[in-house]
Formats: C-alpha cells, sequence, structure tokens
C-alpha cells in the first residue's frame, strides 16, 4: 500500500458517513470506491443528471454502481435555469458548482449524511477553477488534496483497484466546449457532444469538439493527426449537418482547459 493510499484511508474514516459528487471519471469513481471500502453503507454516491453531462458518463456511473453494491442516488437537475450558468462568463463554473453541490448536500442531509467531497486533486489547483472555491465556500471536502494525490497519483490507484476507467480522458463538463460569452443552448450541447461521440467512436480517445463563432474546433492528440486526416472528409460532413458552419483541427491539439487558457491569455493582455 502507497503512503498515499494509507493517508487516504485514513482521512476517510475520519468520517461516520461521507457523500461522494460521482460524475463517472476517474477521479471521483476512485474516491467512491475507497469510500465504500472504508464506511461501507454509510458511503453515499449522488450523481447529477443534466444536459451538460454525457449521456455516457451518467450510463457509466448508473451501471458502476450497481455492479458495485454501492447507493447511488440520480438527481435531475438544470443548471441552464439559472442566468449566471447560462450566460457563461468566466464564473460560470463558480455559479453551477455551486448550485450542484449545494443540491447534493441538500441530498446527503436528507439521509442523514453531514459530508460531501468531491474528486478534485492538487493538479487542479494549477488551472482556472473557480468551482473549487464554490465548494470550498460550501465546506465541501477535498480528499484528494488533502491527502496529496496527483492525477498520475490517482491513475495508479485507481488501475490498482482493477477500475476499468483508470485511464479515461478527463470528461469536464459540456459547458467547457462552448467559448465563454456565448451564452449555453441546450442544442449547442447536444451539438458538441454528438461531434465528440462521433470522433471517439472512430476511435480517437480524449478528443474535444468545441464551439468558437459557430464552427467546430476539433481537439485530438498531436500523434493521431495523420491517422485523423483518413477521416477528415466523414468528419466534416458530420459536424456539418450537425449545424456548424465550419469545421478546423487544431494544430496544438487536445489540451485540458483550453478555454481556461485562452481566459488567461486574454487576462494578461
Amino acid at each position: 500500500m502507497s503512503t498515499e493510499h494509507e493517508r487516504l484511508k485514513q482521512f476517510i474514516s475520519r468520517f461516520s458517513g461521507l457523500a461522494v459528487a460521482l460524475s463517472g471519471g476517474t477521479d471521483s469513481t476512485l474516491l467512491a470506491i475507497v469510500a465504500h471500502e472504508i464506511l461501507k453503507d454509510r458511503a453515499l454516491l449522488v450523481h447529477i443528471r443534466s444536459s451538460l453531462v454525457k449521456i455516457a458518463d451518467t450510463e457509466f456511473a448508473v451501471n458502476w454502481a450497481n455492479e458495485h453494491g454501492i447507493k447511488l442516488i440520480v438527481h435531475d437537475f438544470d443548471p441552464l435555469t439559472y442566468s449566471d450558468v447560462k450566460k457563461n462568463d468566466a464564473l460560470r463554473c463558480y455559479h453551477c458548482k455551486k448550485l450542484i453541490m449545494n443540491n447534493i448536500k441538500d441530498i446527503a442531509a436528507a439521509a442523514g449524511i453531514d459530508n460531501v467531497a468531491d474528486g478534485a486533486n492538487v493538479d487542479d489547483l494549477d488551472d482556472y477553477r473557480p468551482g473549487i472555491k464554490a465548494a470550498d465556500e460550501l465546506g465541501i471536502i477535498h480528499p484528494f488534496i488533502e491527502t496529496g494525490f496527483s492525477k498520475t497519483d490517482i491513475r495508479a490507484l485507481a488501475k490498482s483497484y482493477g477500475l476499468e476507467n483508470w485511464d479515461t480522458p478527463a470528461a469536464a463538463c459540456l459547458a467547457s466546449r462552448i467559448s465563454y460569452g456565448t451564452s449555453l443552448e441546450p442544442e449547442d450541447l447536444d451539438k458538441v457532444a454528438k461531434g465528440e461521440a462521433y470522433i471517439e467512436n472512430l476511435g480517437f480517445t480524449g478528443c474535444r469538439v468545441r464551439l468558437v463563432n459557430k464552427r467546430a474546433e476539433i481537439e485530438i492528440r498531436q500523434n493521431e493527426f495523420e491517422r485523423f486526416i483518413g477521416y477528415s472528409s466523414e468528419v466534416d460532413d458530420y459536424l456539418k449537418s450537425l449545424g456548424f458552419d465550419a469545421v478546423l483541427l487544431n494544430l496544438a491539439g487536445y489540451r485540458q482547459g483550453a478555454m481556461n487558457r485562452i481566459l488567461k491569455l486574454e487576462k494578461e493582455e
């Protein structure tokens, strides 16, 4: 057992009960399995289903929890009914996270659980993450940050647990595909979700389809560019059929938090 793993188990054992915000990604899935291992039926998983979450992520969360016998509550919530989220400014994630975590806190309280945790890790502290600030204001616990886990540490431990998604690419909410200042519309979120699903089905994992000025900007790993060219015509046709005006390949390749980098550059100018 690694030092980090032991610290994590000791940290979680401090709580009489813990509700874990389960997105379906590697981080929250690992936290969920460890919390269940330590707390048994005093661990509760909560997944928020909305237009900002891929259907595949919800399906994974439900199936995974069922397979492992962990109690999961799926709660339907639409952040787009709130103007502070829908207008999609630089604080969108702050407002959205606060709404979502308040919902999870209420669900946990109704189940007799006082503490809520998420899968944020120390690498997240290097990015623009207003959602962490919102979570902190609500008293949300970050076990991986508290025990010094990086994303690499999380993947290594998830692999040792045999989690099938231990190396799954990061899956930020669909709003992260829409350029800041562009109102979040359900049809646009659906377009980027369908576009990414199409490209992923061609074998390109970890891709992004970002909506920028009505264009689709595709991000894939740079070492996959050559293979992608063979699919360029059909990808172009499909994405235009979804309603994108043009389809571009970003030569910088896939970059997690690309929209945040643009925002940072704008602030520095």
